[in-house]
């Protein structure tokens, strides 16, 4: 069984449509407090594996990405517009 998301959403309607578009909404968060976010990423063990790398350097890694305070975390939203 596939899950249909913004990556593979243009394939699977290809299949049942003649034109399909997807349309990105940009989006990002802005993280100010760099612990929250390292606590956050910590949290997520099913996605990757942090293991190899403590809290303290996943905080250095990430306070290197800020710019005037704030490190930009992307997010993607979007939907296709299918016509037959």
């Amino acid at each position: 069984k596939r899950v249909f998301t913004l990556q593979n959403g243009a394939e699977l309607l290809g299949a049942h449509f003649t034109l399909v578009e997807k349309r990105l909404y940009e989006d990002r968060l802005e993280v100010t407090e760099t612990q929250d976010l390292v606590e956050y990423i910590l949290s997520m063990n099913g996605i990757a594996d942090f293991r190899a790398v403590t809290a303290e350097q996943l905080c250095e890694i990430l306070e290197r990405q800020k710019t005037n305070g704030i490190i930009p975390v992307p997010k993607e939203y979007g939907m296709f517009m299918a016509l037959k």
